[in-house]
């Protein structure tokens, strides 16, 4: 749930971005049925009070309760719906008569009694988008904020979709729970949406939509990275951990070929064993590493270890030896015997 740096995870967020969606479409439901029951919602002002203080009173009253309002028409589009007393449900599919309903303003909202219409199916749309948002924010994640993992597979994409839909159920849970309870006994002993209902419905709606989504927008941007001639992002090394170069190293501002034991200065190479070539560069470390380079020594060290010239080995221009006199009468000398 939590990132590495201790904020908030991937599916952390977009399970919160999921439950405002389904919230903030709640409140958009709500709006749109007491516009369209706009004329019972005025009576209702009526019938509870008169003069403007009383009616200033009851709008406040009314807007303190938008936010459980709000959970109701999302528990409606998630199809539990919610209930307006012992037995009486209020779905898409329709919605049973109500006992005797105290006059309020937000309750004018209700769909009315009977089956549901191809109107009422449209709020499906509400679940869709939730889980389009959830989906959009685990496939954005899988491949810019993977953490160590770096680019997240397609099983690891689904699973933290699956995993955020989980979380945002968690929470429609805990607010439908908090947004209901009795308003009386008997009849309305039971009144508003039931918590675990409402959380399953979430739970599933969101997670076969958001799956779908995340693997088709994690291989949309890794698609649009390779186009705009990027490359797919490495795994993040873990910490401590040396990650693999295709880089030569530089001694003294001067490139060294790997492996040779000389340095560009003529200093005497120090023992050190060879690291092993890298995994990601052996491909290319083999057509451009140059060969090993033998050791160089300076010229004091030979002088010192190397006898003199004389002693070493003959020259390669050799010296005759003296000819002897010519006798007398002889017209060319003779080599020696």
């Amino acid at each position: 749930m939590l990132g590495p740096d201790g904020r908030p995870g991937v599916a952390a967020r977009a399970a919160a971005a999921g439950a405002t969606v389904l919230v903030a479409g709640g409140a958009v439901l709500l709006a749109v049925s007491l516009g369209w029951h706009l004329g019972e919602t005025r009576r209702t002002f009526g019938r509870l009070t008169e003069g403007w203080s009383g009616w200033l009173a009851v709008l406040l009253l009314c807007v303190t309760l938008l936010p459980n309002a709000a959970v109701w028409a999302a528990a409606y589009a998630l199809g539990p719906g919610f209930l307006l007393g012992t037995g009486v449900a209020v779905t898409p599919l329709g919605a049973r008569a109500a006992p005797l309903l105290p006059p309020f303003p937000l309750l004018a909202a209700v769909p009315d009694p009977g089956a549901g219409t191809g109107l009422h199916g449209t709020v499906v749309a509400l679940p869709l988008t939730a889980g389009v948002v959830v989906g959009w924010f685990v496939g954005r994640g899988a491949v810019t904020g993977g953490g160590r993992f770096g680019v997240w597979t397609t099983g690891r994409t689904a699973g933290a979709a699956a995993f955020a839909a989980g979380l945002c159920g968690v929470l429609m849970a805990l607010l439908a729970g908090l947004a209901g309870g009795p308003l009386g006994t008997a009849a309305l002993a039971r009144f508003g949406p039931v918590w675990w209902q409402v959380g399953l419905a979430t739970a599933v709606w969101l997670g076969l939509t958001a799956a779908a989504t995340a693997l088709t927008v994690r291989a949309w941007r890794l698609r649009r990275s390779y186009r705009r001639g990027g490359r797919r992002p490495d795994r993040v090394v873990a910490p401590g951990a040396v990650r693999p170069s295709c880089a030569q190293p530089e001694r003294n501002g001067s490139p060294v070929a790997p492996g040779s034991g000389g340095s560009p200065d003529g200093a005497p190479p120090s023992p050190r064993p060879s690291p092993p070539p890298s995994p990601t560069c052996s491909s290319t470390t083999t057509a451009t590493t140059a060969p090993t380079a033998p050791p160089v020594t300076s010229v004091t060290s030979v002088t010192a270890q190397t006898p003199s010239t004389s002693a070493r080995a003959p020259s390669l221009w050799t010296t005759s030896p003296p000819l002897t006199p010519a006798a007398p009468g002889d017209t060319e000398p003779r080599p020696p015997a």
